[in-house]
């Protein structure tokens, strides 16, 4: 019977094998936990990638372990005869009611006291210490009394579902009283573990025999047919495997059928055979595998991998169709409106000569109207204008915003519309208020002293060369000539005295008028002259101003758009990790 058995697990598991021996099923699982650890974030959220990469890293640590020994659990609901099967399998008394008292909601652990245990063994799941024996013969099984999972306390279920990865091999016990409750095959069912592991045990199949029947065992077939039938009916297991046995009788040596005799030696061989270590690993690999599988089956589903890289490339579709700036128009009014606000700001601070400044101000009409030109008023009214160039491009990548939003939600949960800001207006009036500030440097940069100094000494210039012509004018040559002999105390004297009384007379008072005139003309022209030349930079400046907050939009949209880029790129290797991995776990084969 153990070379049947170990024949057919041979078979099951030659596709398996192939790949555990090519792929090497530790290395796969390995790049599992690596995939949840870095990539995962990218497809699924941060409680479901905590949940696998406790799951995944619990099966490596598994498939890392290497020994010979094989964890058996015995399963089943209350008063179904487990520990009578544990003492009559090792043909002595191992298994005690204060075994089990009063941890009646964990597993009971016997192994052999030489028998070392790998695995993590969480004391809300087991009870401590272990119990140990000394039967040789056993040495190599490790067998898990598991809470009665029909308990009315549903804990005792979960703790069995939290302790089925950890077994190799898993025997289900029932009784004549409890083996037709759905509720046991709905359990079979949910189990994640490879079902060929499984193994069926009919415990207490003496109440069925009837002595004074003809066919003493009618009622013990008819009720191990109703038995097969529902497993095959309601746990899709194709051909269960079933044990017939009465562990009272044989642990108390009351041998008093020949059928069930034969059931429970099948039941023990089966069990106790004397396996090689790479036939104990093959029943290993069947449920490791099958739990990794399953787990895998789990993070793929959830990922949603197909319905990502539909949603990725709408997202490239629509974003390449839709620029985040298209254009960049400002019409003739707009822009004669910016360079007239950087012009009046630039004449603001002029440092002309007060005379010239007045002039200035009379020319641009702007006599009365200190308030506005301000310099604050005047920079504020420049980021209100600024700011309403930028109306195109927020309607634009709010259009675009709301579209990556709507396939995120889709498709893509929130990895992508939470790397794409959705203040497109801050942006905007951050670009304005930048410009704004890098057009101040301009100005604060040109308007030093040296440039003040030069400017006001070429104007001082040409406003008193006619006041000196006046002056030679006036003094007699004969003074000039005396003047430039010998300067002294008397000599400006007497200059002051010729000056003062010439210009009282008809010739200076007409010369004194010129004078005037010229000197009117000359602030004049000046003043007109350093309106041209401020004009002039203005416009230059308007046209800086619009470029530098063109491009400053631009460089907006270029970082939205690299930022959903580079996202949409980590999401795209993180399916391409995922598919990598679907390869390796031969999902679809």
């Amino acid at each position: 019977m153990t070379d049947t058995l170990l024949s057919k697990l041979s078979s099951q598991t030659q596709h398996i094998g192939t790949i555990a021996d090519g792929l090497n099923l530790t290395l796969v699982l390995e790049k599992l936990v690596k995939f949840l650890e870095h990539d995962a974030s990218q497809l699924l959220n941060e409680p479901m990638i905590r949940e696998y990469k406790d799951q995944a890293r619990d099966l490596l640590e598994k498939s890392r372990r290497s020994g010979s020994s094989i964890v058996i659990g015995l399963i089943g609901g209350t008063g179904v005869g487990k520990s009578t099967l544990i003492n009559a399998l090792a043909r002595e008394e191992i298994s005690h009611s204060s075994d089990r008292r009063p941890f009646t909601d964990r597993a009971v652990i016997y192994r052999h006291r030489d028998q070392d245990i790998s695995f993590k063994r969480p004391s809300r799941l087991f009870k401590d210490p272990d119990a140990t024996h000394l039967i040789d013969s056993i040495k190599d099984i490790v067998l898990f009394d598991m809470p009665d999972f029909d308990s009315y306390d549903r804990n005792n279920e979960k703790t069995v579902l939290e302790l089925m990865p950890i077994l190799d091999m898993a025997i289900w016990v029932v009784s004549p009283e409890k083996y037709a409750d759905a509720s046991f095959f709905d359990f079979v069912k949910n189990c994640h573990s490879h079902q060929n592991n499984f193994s069926f045990v009919f415990n207490k199949s003496d109440q069925l025999i009837d002595e004074d029947s003809i066919d003493r065992h009618l009622k013990l077939k008819e009720a191990l047919g109703h038995f097969v039938f529902q497993l095959k009916a309601h746990t899709g297991i194709p051909n269960p495997r079933v044990f017939s046995v009465s562990s009272y009788w044989e642990f108390f040596g009351l041998s008093r059928d020949q059928f069930l005799d034969n059931e429970f030696s099948g039941l023990r061989e089966f069990i106790m055979a004397n396996r090689k270590a790479k036939e104990v690993q093959s029943i290993k690999f069947l449920n490791l595998h099958r739990q990794s599988t399953i787990l895998f089956e789990e993070v793929l589903s959830k990922s949603q991998p197909d319905l990502k890289r539909r949603t990725i490339q709408r997202i490239l579709d629509f974003r390449e169709a839709h620029p985040g700036l298209d254009s960049f128009n400002c019409d003739e009014p707009t822009r004669k409106k910016i360079s007239s606000d950087i012009f009046h700001l630039m004449a603001g601070g002029d440092r002309s000569l007060t005379s010239i400044q007045l002039a200035m101000k009379m020319f641009t009409l702007r006599l009365n109207k200190t308030d506005s030109v301000l310099p604050d008023g005047i920079l504020s009214d420049l980021k209100k204008t600024l700011f309403s160039l930028g109306d195109p491009f927020i309607n634009n990548m709010r259009q675009i915003h709301g579209r990556i939003g709507s396939e995120s939600l889709l498709g893509l949960s929130e990895t992508i519309s939470e790397n794409v800001p959705a203040n497109f207006t801050s942006m905007v009036s951050e670009s304005a208020d930048q410009s704004v500030q890098n057009l101040t440097k301009i100005l604060n940069a040109t308007q030093n002293r040296i440039s003040s100094f030069f400017l006001r000494s070429s104007q001082m210039f040409f406003l008193l060369l006619p006041v000196a012509l006046l002056i030679v004018r006036l003094c007699t040559n004969e003074y000039v000539f005396r003047l430039f002999r010998e300067v002294d105390a008397w000599g400006i004297l007497w200059g002051l005295i010729v000056l003062a009384s010439q210009i009282f007379s008809p010739q200076g008072l007409s010369s004194l008028l010129s004078l005037i005139v010229i000197e009117l003309g000359l602030i004049v022209w000046l003043a007109n002259r350093r309106i041209k030349k401020i004009r002039k930079r203005s416009s230059r400046l308007a046209e800086l101003v619009l470029k530098d907050f063109h491009n400053s939009l631009e460089d907006g949209a270029k970082r939205v758009t690299k930022s959903v880029d580079a996202n949409l790129g980590q999401i795209s290797e993180a399916l391409d990790e995922l598919e990598s991995l679907e390869k390796l776990f031969a999902v679809n084969a």
